[in-house]
Parts: structure tokens; sequence; C-alpha cells
């Protein structure tokens, strides 16, 4: 019988701290005792949404690429926080320093507390409350407080360190309403804007003071020692006097004031629209404009001086490809920070690494090709000037769908456009030349322009994979000029079978498998009867063999028309990814004449806690690292399929806003959130050695640095708990499996075995054993007391041999 294993080195103390609702550092084990993989993202930062200075650098939050940080004495030193590090989510929509921590709220994964004083950055993440429109806190002889808005959930607060779960409501006394605006802290007193008026939250007493507002939707506030509480509403400025309690309008500048700022005693004003003269100061009777570094700025942060960040777009239009910029005002003259060596575009569709370890990403929008090396990104995001003579792309409207690098080190790219009238086709590009040319069929032999994937062959030869001409080959890519090196394979039942292709796969160098969307699998063996030693006959094809399609596996009742991967594994075995999950098959050619396969296993969908299965089974891509480990790409982010002898683990790997989405809490334990972006991931390419792989994803792309398996496995590698669910009022007990544990008794004194501690979901440990023999019962369901324990979730820890593994157990009674 084969067991699921999810033996994981994770630490206890975490996971507990996980399910209680304030997560941990991302723990990237994600349930395999092997070394880790190690995650990084590549997102791109092109939108701010919050800023703030502290102790030397200015924090930006942004809007789909975590937080950029500037050193203000150096302009070559910036950094970057994303999911990888320990943020919680991409998408930050505010930033505030407590006077301890810096906190970062987001739309999908709460709060992030982010300690920049330790080496490294240490980062808590808060994600009871999954959404986060404001933060903002303040340290009180020694407690520090932070208070968060919800979304149309009013107002959250930590304590402590602590997230409680009692949150305002609609009808909480005092609260002028619970659609907060933004959150002003001035000492221990919380100002609190709203879409109705402003109420102030001190010694733990709400207070609505909103009377006498001439309108009272809040677009933001500053608190200003000597004016009080100035806000901006929909009818301009007003500012609010505590001593008095009342409110008086203040002039305003000439357009509707959307954030407002203080440098030292000086408040500052950013205006809405777009022009240069949008920022202004108070001088203490008027507002004095000072034009913008750069018309561009979108915010402003005060601190040691006024800093403004905006958005410079680097493409054709305007939407496709762009970075932040960071601009200082000192008070004489601007400083700016203007260049950025950051990804340009979010929506990674092609992926590749080529022969020298290079990364090489395509943006689905068109927004252009990246390339990454030695942690460097070379951008193309240009149109070509010329055809054939510039570097560039085709436009900035035919998507990058896919890359594909070849042995010579050529980097080919793919621009598909629906639009007949849109220029569009294949993209070669020689990084050493540098040179692009440019394969239409006005000036090649390709068919046609929709093209939406590309194969290299081992051979050479490229092939390029159409949603409408079906699949075209080119035999010596570097003589794409030559008629004679084109081959247009057949579409019809002599052949393909059908016109869209979706993915290609290579077993040896004679047979090729295509994934024929609605169709199913087709095998092409190029050479037949002459057999893979032969030379390779591309074009002639009159020993070609097609066989297929072949639709289904009836004896399983598995529909293939509907996959979009195909890969063949290194003992020729095929895997298969599509709606319904993978489906591991073997192909029987009998006589060169007739195809059948076999069934050998399947991977759907994860139901049920005691059983192995993908975070998600809508598999979109399938690749294989350097260890034969299968990687599953998919809705919900990265499965990993790992065969270990007569064993297979399945481990996942997600971010914190699709661990919410998808509710994967009520089968996974947040161990597999590692940072991912907050996505799906749709792309997989890995390096010639399978040392690295890399993603595609909605918000940039993910690295995974794969190391190599060990010669020989941890004695909990292949760890299970039966019977799981345990049914203590059924079974005999509960037993530890996969392991050599055994228990040396001297008389009556037990030495050896295996420590197991049996912890409930509030962190309280229920039952502990130092010395347990494998494959012997050694718990009945009783607490250390003799009381039975109540059904539900536990987790169970057992360290053996040096190595630790915490696993899930279902307890039914």
């Amino acid at each position: 019988m084969r067991y699921p294993g999810n033996g994981s080195g994770t630490r206890l103390s975490c996971l507990i701290l996980l399910l209680l609702g304030s997560l941990c550092p991302p723990i990237v084990t994600a349930q395999s005792s092997e070394a880790d993989v190690a995650f990084s993202t590549i997102a791109c930062a092109r939108s701010c949404t919050a800023l703030l200075e502290h102790d030397g650098y200015v924090y930006a939050g942004l809007l789909d690429g975590g937080i950029m940080a500037w050193n203000l004495d150096d302009p070559d030193d910036h950094f970057r926080i994303t999911g990888t590090d320990g943020l919680a989510d991409l998408h930050v929509t505010d930033l505030d320093w407590s006077g301890r921590h810096l906190w970062a709220a987001t739309e999908k994964g709460g709060l992030t507390r982010i300690d920049l004083d330790a080496s490294p950055r240490r980062f808590r993440q808060y994600t009871g409350d999954p959404e986060a429109t404001s933060v903002a806190g303040y340290v009180q002889e020694d407690l520090e407080r932070v208070f968060y808005a919800i979304p149309d959930g009013g107002l959250g607060v930590i304590s402590g360190g602590l997230g409680g779960t009692t949150r305002t409501t609609a009808n909480t006394p005092g609260l002028a309403s619970n659609t907060i605006m933004d959150l002003e802290v001035h000492g221990t007193d919380l100002w609190i804007g709203t879409d109705r008026g402003v109420s102030v939250l001190s010694d733990n007493v709400f207070a609505d003071i909103s009377d006498g507002m001439s309108h009272t939707v809040v677009l933001d506030m500053i608190y200003m020692d000597g004016m009080g509480l100035v806000v901006s509403d929909l009818s301009g400025l007003e500012v609010y006097d505590p001593l008095t309690g009342g409110w008086s309008d203040m002039a305003s500048p000439a357009a509707l004031t959307v954030q407002l700022e203080r440098v030292g005693d000086t408040l500052w004003a950013l205006a809405a629209g777009t022009g240069p003269d949008r920022l202004s100061y108070w001088d203490g009777t008027d507002w004095v404009v000072l034009p913008m570094n750069d018309p561009a700025s979108s915010r402003i942060a005060g601190g040691s001086a006024l800093h403004a960040v905006g958005t410079h777009f680097v493409s054709t239009f305007y939407d496709k490809a762009a970075h932040v910029f960071l601009d200082s005002y000192d008070g004489a003259a601007w400083r700016s920070w203007s260049e950025t060596t950051e990804l340009t575009f979010d929506q990674v569709a092609g992926v590749d690494i080529d022969g020298r370890g290079r990364v090489w990403l395509g943006a689905h929008a068109a927004g252009g090709i990246a390339s990454l090396s030695d942690g460097v990104l070379h951008q193309i995001t240009e149109v070509a000037s010329a055809e054939n003579d510039s570097i560039g792309l085709f436009n900035n409207d035919a998507n990058i769908l896919d890359i594909v690098s070849t042995a010579n080190g050529d980097i080919w790219v793919t621009q598909y456009a629906f639009q007949a009238a849109i220029k569009s086709g294949l993209i070669r590009y020689r990084p050493d030349t540098p040179l692009m040319e440019h394969l239409t069929p006005d000036n090649s032999s390709l068919p046609g322009k929709r093209y939406t994937g590309l194969a290299a062959h081992p051979a050479g030869p490229l092939l390029m994979l159409s949603d409408l001409d079906g699949v075209s080959v080119l035999i010596d890519p570097a003589r794409w000029r030559d008629p004679g090196q084109w081959l247009d394979l057949p579409t019809g039942s002599d052949g393909l079978s059908g016109v869209n292709v979706l993915d290609v796969g290579f077993d040896g160098p004679d047979r090729v498998w295509f994934a024929v969307k609605l169709v199913g699998l087709v095998l092409w063996d190029i050479n037949g009867a002459a057999g893979p030693d032969a030379e390779l006959t591309w074009t002639d094809t009159s020993d070609d063999v097609w066989l297929g399609p072949i639709d289904a596996i009836p004896e399983r009742g598995i529909d293939l028309t509907g996959m979009n991967s195909v890969e063949v594994a290194a003992d020729g075995t095929l895997w298969i990814g599509g709606s319904g999950g993978v489906e591991h098959v073997s192909a029987d050619i009998d006589g060169g004449s007739a195809l059948d396969l076999a069934w050998i296993e399947s991977f759907g969908q994860k139901i049920t806690s005691a059983i192995d299965g993908l975070l998600n089974e809508s598999v979109m891509d399938l690749a294989f690292d350097r260890n034969g480990d299968l990687w599953v790409a998919h809705e919900a982010g990265l499965d990993r399929i790992r065969f270990r002898g007569t064993e297979t683990h399945i481990d996942a790997y997600t971010s914190v806003g699709v661990f919410n989405d998808f509710n994967l809490g009520d089968l996974y334990f947040p161990d597999i959130i590692v940072g991912l972006p907050p996505s799906g991931v749709f792309s997989l390419a890995a390096s010639g050695d399978g040392s690295r792989m890399v993603g595609g994803t909605r918000y940039g792309a993910v690295l995974m640095d794969i190391p190599e398996k060990p010669d020989s496995g941890g004695p909990l590698d292949a760890l299970f708990l039966w019977p799981n669910p345990f049914l203590p009022l059924e079974h005999a007990g509960l037993r530890i499996g996969g392991t050599d544990a055994v228990v040396d008794w001297q008389g009556y004194v037990p030495f050896g075995g295996a420590g197991v501690e049996i912890y409930n979901l509030q962190g309280q440990i229920v039952f502990r054993d130092s010395h347990v023999d494998g494959d012997t019962v050694f718990w009945d369901g009783l607490t250390l007391d003799g009381s039975p324990v109540a059904s539900g979730q536990y987790l169970v820890r057992v360290e053996y041999g040096g190595q630790i593994a915490v696993m899930p157990l279902a307890v039914v009674f």
C-alpha cells in the first residue's frame, strides 16, 4: 500500500501561531523534509500606493510589486521586499511606522509587521482579516498598538503583537461610520476618517466629532501641532480644533486635495490632476505652489524632506511597461531617483532559462521582454523602428505568449494578435549581436501570425504551435529565409487531426507528442520504421508515422481532449495536465501502426486532509526538475510531485491571498505559504540541468532554485500516521510508519525510539511520549490526564534521528 507522506521539517510553534491567525515568516519547507526549495520573486514596480520615510530610507508601497526602498544618501542603493521575503501580499495599500516596526497593509494578505533592525529583516503576518486598506500605530510605555481599516468592516487592532477578534460595527457608539477612509495617529489618539465624518479614539472610547463639518466624505487627514486636525474632503479643507471642539474652513489649493503631509511644521498638499502645479505648502496665511520636479508624481510623504513618487511609462502605450521614481525636495532643490532596474511589466506569460542560466520573461500584455542574469535585468520594451535592423518588438498590442532559447544562444519570441490588422509573428533575438529579426508571412514561409507556443527540438529545429494553423517546423532556425527549411505538419486525419496545438513533448530524437485541443494526444514518429538511431528525415515525409488521436482513457473515465500540457519522463512515460489534474500513462506502440495508452496513476485535487492531492486540478503547465520531480502549475500556485522509491509525496506552494481565496485552510496547514505572487502560475520552464525553474504569473514571475536530492533520505522522509483519520472507538490505536525507530528496553526503562507530541489547534499539548516504536500503537486518543480528546484536527510532531516532522491528524469519535 502506498501511504501519502507529507513529513515536514517546520517549527511546530510557528505552525500553531499560523493556525491561530498570526502568520510566522513563510516556511519554505512546504511539507518536504529534504533540502528547501529557494523561492524568489521578480515583480514589477510600476505604481505607488503608499509612501513614508524612516531612518534614511524612503519606503514605497506598490500596487503590484510589494515594497521598494530607496537610500536617501545613495541614489544607487535601493532594495525590494516581496512575498518571498516575508511580505504577505504584493498589493500594498498603506504603510506606517509605529515607532518600533514598519507595518504594511495589503489587499489580500492582511497586515505584515517588519522588523527593519533585525538582520536579516524579520516578518510577521497577520491574516485574520485578509483585506486591510489603512494602518496606523504608536508605542506607549513599551506597548505597541496598531490599528487597521477593513473594507466595509470597520476597525481592527493589534495590541502587543496579539490580534483580537473584536471588530467595530456600524452601530459602534461614537464611530461615525464603519467605512473607514483614513487613519491618523497623534500621540495616543487615533483619528478615524470615514465616509460620514470623523471620529477619535481616545482612552479606548470613540467620539464622533463630525458635527459642524461642511462635507463628511474624508479623503485624507493630518494632525498639525498648533492647528489641529486638518481634513481634506469633497468640500475642500477643514480644521478641527480639539481645544474648542469646533470645525473651521481652511483656504484650499485650486484643485481638490487628495493628500496632506507634513515636513517639520510645514503643511503640504497634493491636488488631483496631472499638472506640475499640484503641489503647494501653507505659509501660515496662504498656499504657495511649488512646481513639481516631475508632473507624473502621484503621492507625497514627509520626513527629513518632502518626497514625491510617481510612475514613468517606458513603452509606446502608457499601460504596458512602467517603473516608479522618487523625487525629494530639501527646501532648496529637488533630487531624483528616477532610474530603476526593476521589472517594468506585470503579467508574465512566456518564460525560459537559456544555456547560460539567464532567465527570460515575456509580458502577456505586450509590455516587453526581459532577461535576468546575476541579478541584473535587461529589458526591451520599445517597438522596433525598422524591420530586422533594430532592437524592439513588433508593437505594444500583440501579446508575448512564449519564449524559447536554442542551443546556439538565440532567443525566439512569439507575439500573438487576434486582429489580422495588427502586425505580429515571431522574433529572433541574438543577445550577443545584438540583433532582432521579425518573421512574418510577408518575409518568410511562416504560414500565419497566430502562434501561441514554441518548442526547441533537441536536434536544433524550432516547432511553432498555433491555435489556427497547427504546427510549423523551422528545421534550421538560422536559415529562416530559406523556404526549404520550413515544414508545415498536416492538420487532418493524416497528421495532427486538429489545428489548435497547446503543447509538445519530445520522446527521444524521433518521436514528438502533441496535445491538440478538443482532439487529444497525437504522436508523430519522424523516422517511422527506421527507428531513433537513424538520421532524422525532416523533409522526407514518406516515412512519417502519425498515431492517434487518443481522446480518452475509457476504463478510467479520463477525457484527454481538454489537456493543456504534456511532458515525457526519463522512463518514456507521459504526464498529461489538464482540467482534471494530472494523468500518468504509458504508451504502447503496436508494430508502429497502433497506439494504446495504459493508465498508471492520477493526481487530482486534494479533497481530504488524509490523502495527498493537488492544490487545484486546473493544470496549466508541467515541467521536470533536476531530481526527476514533476512540477505542476495551476490557478492556486504550484505542486511538486516527488518520487522516492515506492513512495510519492506531493508538496504544495502558494501565497497568502490564494490560500484565503481558495479556502485552502480547510485541507492544508499554512506552511504551504511561501510568498508566491498572489495568483496562479500559468507557465513553467526549467534550466537545462533542472537546477532552476521559472514560473510566469499575473504579477511577475517566481524563481525556484532546486537543491539536489540527498543520496540517502532522512529517517522521517517516508513517515506516515496510521490510521488517519483516527477513530479511537474503532481502531486499536495510533501508530507511526515509514521509520526504523526502535525502542530498547532495559528492564522497565525505555531507551531510544521517536519522540512524539500531539497538539490541538489552540497550541495546547494533549499527549507526549519520548519513546515511540515504529509500527507500534502509542496513543489511544486520551489526553495526558486520561480524558478523551474532542473530534477535530491535531498536529503530530515526530522527532527522530536528528529530523523533525510535523503532520496533520484527524480524530473522529
